[in-house]
């Protein structure tokens, strides 16, 4: 018995058109929601980079700005040091030109010393020299009478 009427056939093609009309509308809903829920947590993690990127903005500011503390410091404390060093500096610069003044009227008399001892040593030769001249001269002479 197959009796099959235009309106059944016109009933369950509907019907088969009206599944697959429900079937791809609720995947076009699963769809639209995954994408609404990827959209969402592209959105979030969108906001949390923003909040890294300016919390990390906000560390390089406070860094820069603690660098600058710490380099005013230290030049504030280099300051003070150098003024407290001033006058030790100043001495040891002083005592410096004084030793060398030392050193150079030591080596000044050394060297007078060494001159005056040549010069002695030269009137030592001299006198020896006059003085054997002379005995040589006087033992000539008695030679000479001897003679």
């Amino acid at each position: 018995m197959l009796n099959v009427s235009a309106k059944n056939y016109e009933v369950t093609g509907i019907t088969v058109h009206h599944s697959q009309r429900n079937q791809l509308e609720s995947s076009l809903h699963d769809s639209k929601n995954r994408m609404d829920e990827s959209s969402v947590r592209t959105d979030v993690a969108q906001n949390e980079v923003v909040q890294i990127k300016n919390h990390l903005d906000q560390v390089q500011t406070n860094y820069d700005h603690q660098q600058d503390v710490m380099n005013q410091v230290y030049q504030s404390a280099y300051a003070s040091l150098m003024v407290q060093l001033q006058p030790l500096l100043d001495e040891i610069d002083s005592l410096e030109a004084q030793m060398n003044e030392v050193n150079t009227g030591v080596m000044d008399s050394m060297l007078m010393s060494c001159l005056a001892g040549i010069g002695v040593v030269t009137h030592c030769i001299k006198k020896e020299r006059k003085k054997t001249n002379s005995s040589f001269l006087m033992s000539l002479k008695q030679i000479n009478k001897f003679k």
